[in-house]
């Protein structure tokens, strides 16, 4: 039994750490911290339950600011109970803040006031007060610990933008497993593909979704043509035509490929990538052909209406083919977990992603931005003719409309540039561009000091970590010199970033869900955590700061009216500690920061177990050697967790997770534990399924569940 370290979530309030080391064959039944202001303690946390080896938490209320405090942890089960050494911390300074940014948005969703900078309460994630307007529209903030400054990274534009950006849900729920393509047809039918199920429509953009009796199959992406011709594509099977929009859905006889997207251009070819390669029809007559452009993890396509074709890199960049010749060049966009592409007449392009957000890239210029529309596996897009966009969200979700969009964005003054904001009336001050060597703008999601007061950064552009220079900010040539520390080999932007100890740096990933602890001498990664999540769903950080006592505090993304929530995490697990649930008042909160401690932000204690067992076998149960000797460790069977959601290729986090564990036990594979349902492990559920006598179509839904949980 050990006492870790102690988190301070409010003035006033405190989270304690315990630790189990061991328990001797038998379960503690009550564990707790004993806490007060000498070794006298005074007051008793405890709670009941079953508890085996690892860490435990409780919060304490009613304490004193800027006060020191004594603790213990303790664990009892019939054998008898034991204390941990004793243990101590300090409350936060009186005067400490935790500050936070918006995008602007207000409780419609919409963009009318531009970014703020607030005053949160640490403890229940709500605002205390508005301070005032940033001006500048901020990816990460944080203070020098140094002189006490809050510097900020900023991003391309003041909110997210103007007018209607929600999506409403048509209350269309999949019958049977889950929506996957979408597309709108030039009469105004949208078509709707379930996977393993039928397709359906929606009648001139009116009612409900109704279905069109075709054979149940692996239905994946739709595309309508400009002739009314509407096709559909089958994972790992044909691509299917609907001849003018009437009729039956027949197959094309094309290679069975691992199709996904599809889209058809206004001069009549039609495009579709099978998650390798990108094929095209021409005039949309006859085979789909390899056009011969590089094979990537292609998983959605999209036609605009002057002839360009774009191509999603799924975990990778956005391509683009102009006016549908040659190559496809990246566009350079921040890399995330791309599953869906459209484009409005307007010039918009809509990016959707898995458990993630839908994006925008307003009049088909500069960076994708956050529509903030939620954690939603968005696998379909399409744009009606009149202009409304349709969401199809995949993870046994529903079908959503974005009403007749408008507004622009409301451009930055200052895009990827280093600020300072005032704290007492919010406002930002332009100090430099930051650029590299060569003078290329770098995009820094978000931003972090160490103690000795250097400056570091993710960028957005490459994944990759910078050090910016502050001394370079001269006012002369406005620009922040910002140098790559190294090649961290990561395929995701830290939307989050913040030190937790001198040598240790906490990233982010804003398309994979996942956590890692990056080396900031080298930019490598040190280790990967895994995802950050709970009840198995990943989640999206928008921003992270360190509480000064050992916690990160970091920001949920929900949609626009799902609001963030305030997550405390620790640092060394990667685990939840804390959640204050939705905050009603903000709806995305884009940085994050605490007013510094008064002495350099203090390393992570470490828990370290003392070597000191509970047993219920032979003697006294506090005899440390006794107990050592005949401790026994407990094998614990894997108890498999697969939800109850559609998992399937390109199915991501705890789930996908559970299953390739089964797998490797059941059928002997080798799978990667990474929670990426990709090719190899669709292939090992396929075969599995056969061995069961299942349908071999690589969705794991009830019936495979069943099967699963009864051998």
């Amino acid at each position: 039994m050990s006492a870790g370290s102690s988190i301070t979530i409010s003035l006033t309030s405190a989270i304690f750490a315990g630790l189990i080391d061991n328990t001797g064959g038998e379960s503690a039944n009550t564990t707790g911290i004993e806490y007060g202001l000498t070794t006298g303690y005074g007051q008793t946390l405890s709670q009941s339950g079953a508890f085996n080896r690892g860490n435990f938490y409780l919060k304490a209320d009613a304490l004193s600011c800027d006060t020191a405090y004594q603790f213990r942890a303790f664990a009892t089960n019939t054998a008898g109970t034991i204390y941990s050494n004793n243990s101590s911390f300090t409350t936060s300074s009186c005067s400490r803040i935790l500050y936070g940014t918006d995008g602007g948005l207000n409780n419609t969703g919409t963009d009318t006031q531009g970014p703020q900078l607030y005053a949160l309460n640490p403890e229940t994630g709500s605002k205390i007060s508005t301070i005032g307007p940033v001006g500048y529209y901020v990816n990460g903030m944080s203070f020098n610990t140094t002189n006490g400054i809050l510097y900020a990274a900023t991003g391309d534009t003041i909110g997210v933008f103007t007018g209607n950006i929600n999506f409403t849900s048509l209350n269309q729920v999949a019958p049977f497993s889950a929506w996957e393509g979408i597309a709108a047809a030039p009469n105004g039918n949208v078509y709707a593909a379930e996977s393993g199920g039928d397709i359906y429509m929606q009648t001139s953009g009116v009612g409900d979704f109704l279905p069109l009796h075709q054979t149940n199959r692996g239905w994946w992406g739709m595309t309508a043509a400009p002739n009314g011709n509407i096709y559909a594509t089958v994972d790992f099977g044909d691509i299917y035509m609907q001849t003018n929009g009437t009729g039956d859905f027949l197959p094309l006889n094309q290679t069975h490929n691992g199709w996904v997207g599809l889209a058809a251009a206004p001069n009549g070819n039609v495009y579709a990538v099978d998650q390798g390669n990108i094929y095209m029809q021409t005039g949309g007559v006859g085979d789909f052909n390899n056009t011969g452009e590089t094979a990537r993890s292609w998983f959605a396509i999209a036609a605009a209406p002057n002839g360009d074709i774009y191509a999603a890199d799924q975990g990778g960049d956005i391509y683009k083919q102009t006016a549908g010749v040659g190559n496809f060049l990246a566009l350079g966009v921040t890399h995330r977990s791309w599953y869906s592409l459209v484009v409005a007449a307007n010039g918009d392009i809509y990016a959707g992603t898995t458990i993630g957000d839908i994006y925008i890239r307003r009049g088909g210029t500069g960076d994708f931005v956050s529509m903030a529309q939620g954690n939603k596996s968005w696998e379909g897009l399409t744009v009606a003719p009149n202009g409304n966009v349709y969401a199809a969200d995949s993870n046994g979700g529903s079908i959503y409309m974005q009403n007749n969009v408008s507004g622009t964005p409301s451009p930055s003054p200052h895009t990827h540039s280093l600020i300072t904001i005032n704290t007492s009336t919010g406002g930002g001050t332009y100090i430099g561009a930051i650029t590299d060597l060569g003078a290329a703008p770098i995009n820094l999601e978000d931003i972090s000091f160490r103690s000795d007061g250097r400056l570091y950064g993710w960028s957005a552009g490459d994944n990759d970590l910078y050090t910016v220079d502050l001394t370079s900010c001269n006012g002369i040539d406005t620009t922040c010199l910002a140098t790559k520390v190294g090649e961290s080999s990561l395929t995701t932007a830290g939307d989050g970033m913040t030190f937790y100890s001198v040598n240790n740096l906490a990233v982010f990933g804003n398309h994979d869900f996942s956590y890692y602890k990056v080396n900031p001498d080298t930019g490598l990664v040190i280790s990967n955590p895994g995802l950050i999540n709970s009840s198995g769903s990943g989640y999206t950080i928008t921003a992270a700061t360190l509480s000064g006592e050992n916690a990160i505090f970091a920001t949920l993304l929900n949609n626009v009216n799902a609001p963030s929530n305030l997550l405390v995490m620790n640092p060394t697990e990667n685990s939840i500690i804390f959640s204050t649930g939705n905050n009603s008042d903000l709806k995305y909160i884009s940085a994050l920061a605490f007013t510094p401690t008064s002495s350099p932000v203090p390393p992570v204690i470490p828990v370290v177990p003392i070597p000191v067992i509970i047993s219920r076998n032979y003697g006294h149960p506090l005899d440390e050697s006794l107990s050592v000797l005949i401790s026994v460790p407990i094998a614990i069977p894997h108890n498999y967790i697969f939800g109850t959601a559609l998992i399937k290729f390109g199915s991501r986090g705890d789930f996908c997770k559970a299953w390739q564990i089964f797998f490797n036990d059941k059928m002997g594979s080798h799978l990667v534990l990474d929670g990426i349902c990709g090719k190899l492990t669709m292939t090992v559920a396929r075969s599995w399924q056969a061995s069961v006598g299942l349908k071999a179509d690589g969705l794991l839904g009830p019936m495979s569940r069943a099967k699963a949980l009864t051998r």
